[in-house]
């Protein structure tokens, strides 16, 4: 049912663009010899590459959610972990943004906890500001990648 929705959903959304595009596109004709003919070829053209580059983009955020849906019994801890560590940073960037020696003592705080973390790392093979490499391949594999221009 719900591919069929999907299915559905994504003719309707290509339906939508492309009668969008030749209506933009074919708009008042100019005279003149100047004029190339081929222009709204073109045009056609770069749109159906830009439809691929959509399509490709929408499966990449489709199978990332499905591998974060599946993943999600092995990693909720560190999501929970994230969303408290988030509302703290919030919590403590809204007290030091009223001060600017507040926030220059965060930055270098920051940055003191990033070079004890590289040099533990060293030394040890543990991380006290990241996570290991293996959950991060795990759960936090997906990239925000943003959705292509026209």
């Amino acid at each position: 049912m719900n591919i069929i929705f999907l299915t559905v959903f994504a003719t309707a959304v290509i339906v939508g663009l492309i009668t969008l595009y030749v209506r933009r596109s074919f708009g008042p004709r100019r005279e003149g010899f100047k004029s190339d003919p081929f222009k709204d070829l073109k045009k056609i053209i770069k749109f159906f590459n830009y439809l691929g580059k959509f399509f490709k983009w929408l499966g990449n955020i489709i199978s990332c959610s499905f591998e974060t849906v599946i993943n999600l019994p092995s990693c909720w801890f560190y999501y929970v972990f994230d969303m408290f560590i988030g509302f703290v940073t919030l919590i403590i960037k809204g007290i030091c943004s009223f001060s600017s020696t507040l926030e220059s003592a965060r930055k270098t705080i920051w940055g003191l906890m990033v070079k004890l973390d590289k040099y533990l790392y060293e030394y040890s093979g543990y991380h006290i500001v990241q996570y290991p490499n293996s959950v991060v391949k795990k759960c936090y594999k997906c990239k925000n990648v943003k959705m292509p221009k026209m």
